[in-house]
């Protein structure tokens, strides 16, 4: 039996891998095909069809965004799951540079032909 921990560990270390190789194909892929993302910024929210601008026009920034996090707690039922995680919001700078900050992760996974996100949340603690 899969455990919670194994399934976000998962599900947001590929998400991580997509956005840093900067891959809107990979992560969109994360997501169902009716997925939301909600962002820590006014107005970061793509839906569905929209996640793939979204992506594009966050790789068009001169870093990649990723996180790193703790443990998740949560549910899995069936091929439904949820999760809350505390961590933090690590950007890497196309020159090398680093910069975290305290971050909270939440979501919800379906599974479809593997699990996806339905719903991820970022938000910043700052």
């Amino acid at each position: 039996m899969t455990s919670l921990n194994e399934v976000v560990n998962e599900l947001l270390g590929t998400l991580v891998a997509a956005l840093r190789e900067r891959s809107v194909e990979r992560a969109v892929a994360c997501f169902t095909t009716d997925g939301v993302l909600m962002g820590s910024e006014l107005g970061e929210v793509a839906v569905g069809p929209s996640l793939a601008t979204f992506f594009a026009s966050v790789f068009d920034n001169p870093r990649t965004v990723g996180w790193k996090w703790g443990v998740p707690y949560g549910r899995l039922e069936a091929d439904t799951g949820w999760f809350v995680t505390e961590g933090s919001l690590v950007l890497i700078e196309d020159d090398g540079r680093q910069a975290s900050s305290p971050y909270r992760i939440s979501g919800v996974m379906v599974r479809d032909q593997g699990w996806r996100l339905a719903l991820f949340s970022g938000t910043s603690l700052l």
